[in-house]
């Protein structure tokens, strides 16, 4: 019982609650209305290895003081599999003597960052969940192998009652990208200067740039009518997945509506000049954007249909852009395509 801030002196609750067997960690969810807990019990038909229980209190509980932190972590706009470390950054002398028994030496730097916490976002999905407890201000770092690794703070000093955030975050690769087997296209620097209207690799880079209006989306098939389809069984689900994709272009790969566009993304990066893109000039020039997340991406064409941008992709590919994926824009308000799938394609009517 706690009286004030104060607790008394703990009392068995007897059957079933507590048992002579290993009965532990006790915890109510955020509304109070409903508890958990651990035990190796073998009665209740449990397994007798630290299954975990479920309980309502007699009357609603004290409602935890935590932060719950989730989000989705994206590797050049796909989901991915990212470390995310909870980083507590305070000098080593102001952890308490708590703290400080059960924390290992190896945990803390010498600067005083301690790791709080390691855990990895879902594979398939990119999402990641986790908890953290009030009265600090944290970083949360997110990294993943071959991509540049991002830190934002979290401010829960002054937390003072149950709150979730949601963050997502964007990796961008560390790689300089060059294509291969186009050094002849890359070189005549002096031929596209010089007077000559002759050379072959000039006409070929140039003449489509000229030539190409980006600001207009096309479509080489009539838009299919009727209604949007039912997204439910995509929602949630990895467009890396073939099978998921394939499905998402039979289902909605025709549709077309007011002020929804779809371009081919060829580049994200958080240094743009390390980005080079000679094999695919034969598309145009692209269109560059830096975004307030401070990574600038590269798009190519812009269709009106789902379909018609999957077969400017996998010309993209077929020229050494594995990477190459596509984005909608709505309004000219850029999305993903698993955040449209999530969001119904945002209701658009169907031309």
């Amino acid at each position: 019982t706690k009286r004030g801030n104060e607790w008394t002196t703990p009392k068995s609750m007897g059957l079933p609650l507590n048992t002579t067997e290993d009965d532990r960690y006790y915890v109510i969810n955020s509304k109070g209305d409903r508890g958990y807990f651990s035990s190796n019990r073998a009665s209740s038909n449990g397994k007798g290895k630290n299954d975990i229980y479920t309980v309502t209190p007699g009357i609603l509980g004290e409602k935890p003081v935590i932060a719950l932190l989730k989000g989705t972590i994206y590797a050049n706009d796909q989901p991915i599999e990212a470390k995310v470390e909870i980083i507590r950054n305070i000098p080593k002398d102001q952890f308490s003597k708590e703290e400080l028994e059960i924390l290992s030496q190896n945990e803390i730097s010498s600067d005083g960052r301690l790791v709080v916490g390691t855990y990895y976002s879902n594979s398939s999905t990119g999402k990641y969940l986790t908890t953290i407890n009030p009265g600090s201000i944290y970083k949360v770092r997110v990294s993943a192998d071959k991509y540049e690794a991002v830190e934002e703070d979290l401010d829960v000093e002054k937390l003072a009652e149950y709150k979730e955030i949601v963050k997502d975050f964007y990796l961008v690769s560390t790689q300089t990208v060059v294509a291969t087997n186009v050094t002849t296209a890359i070189t005549p620097t002096v031929a596209v200067v010089t007077p000559t209207i002759t050379e072959t690799p000039t006409v070929a880079v140039v003449t489509p740039t000229v030539a190409e209006t980006p600001t207009t989306a096309v479509t080489t098939s009539p838009c299919s009518g009727g209604t949007l389809p039912d997204f439910g069984p995509l929602k949630g689900k990895s467009l890396n997945d073939a099978t998921y994709y394939n499905q998402l272009l039979n289902m909605a790969g025709n549709y077309c509506a007011s002020s929804l566009i779809f371009k081919v993304q060829i580049g994200a990066y958080r240094k743009p000049d390390n980005f080079k893109y000679p094999n695919l000039q034969v598309y145009g020039k692209a269109e560059i954007i830096n975004y307030p997340d401070g990574i600038t991406r590269f798009t190519q064409k812009e269709f009106t249909t789902l379909r018609d941008a999957e077969a400017q992709r996998q010309k993209a590919i077929a020229k050494g852009q594995k990477d190459a994926w596509i984005v909608a824009f709505v309004d000219g308000k850029r999305y993903t395509l698993e955040d449209l799938i999530m969001l119904d394609f945002l209701g658009k009517t169907i031309n």
